[in-house]
């Protein structure tokens, strides 16, 4: 078998282990692929090159050409079931999990502080949605049972239970809009919580 001496290592080693180069009259390049890649990673690694790099990926995903094929890629990705099916079970591991459920919540408050006026107006979304899904007709037992649920709930945070109170049927589901009555209310942790989402039981 043919071999080759590396420029680099020095050492002599069959052809295969050099990559191909059609552009040289030796036909393969002067190093080796294990001295190639080393010299490669070292010069990656350098902050100009890094720098370098960044610029110009930066400026291939602005350009119009590169987004459409990244959304046509993506549309026709997003729509095979096997995929569609690892994002669903993807999605639901993640909600379940507390440090990304505590990672939310501290996002939340931060997106709170930066944004008063957004975070008032989704607070006071939520609570229209709530006075319009109250029937008239509750009497002032069940409200009071509502109360006790809620309370209960705000007794189990306050020594470190993370629990929270949820609509069985959402309120704001994308097909259905469940009542805000004691019989439509429930106790879930959390990442049960998180994990079940704006969909129905």
């Amino acid at each position: 078998m043919e071999t080759k001496t590396c420029t680099k290592c020095q050492e002599t080693k069959t052809v295969d282990l050099f990559y191909k180069r059609s552009d040289h009259s030796a036909k393969y390049e002067s190093q080796c692929k294990a001295c190639k890649r080393a010299h490669d990673a070292a010069r990656s690694a350098l902050p100009e090159e890094k720098l370098k790099r960044s610029a110009y990926l930066k400026k291939l995903r602005s350009s119009p050409e590169y987004k459409a094929k990244e959304a046509a890629y993506k549309y026709v990705y997003d729509r095979i079931p096997e995929n569609k099916e690892a994002k669903k079970i993807k999605q639901r591991i993640r909600r379940t999990n507390p440090q990304v459920i505590q990672q939310e919540r501290l996002r939340g408050s931060v997106y709170a502080k930066e944004n008063p006026e957004k975070f008032v107006m989704k607070t006071m979304k939520r609570k229209a949605a709530k006075l319009q899904r109250t029937p008239k007709w509750l009497n002032d037992g069940q409200l009071f049972e509502m109360e006790i649920i809620y309370k209960y709930c705000a007794a189990l945070r306050s020594v470190g239970l993370d629990y929270e109170v949820d609509h069985i049927v959402p309120m704001q589901g994308k097909t259905v809009s469940g009542l805000h009555v004691p019989w439509n209310l429930q106790i879930l942790t959390a990442s049960e919580n998180a994990a079940k989402g704006n969909r129905l039981w």
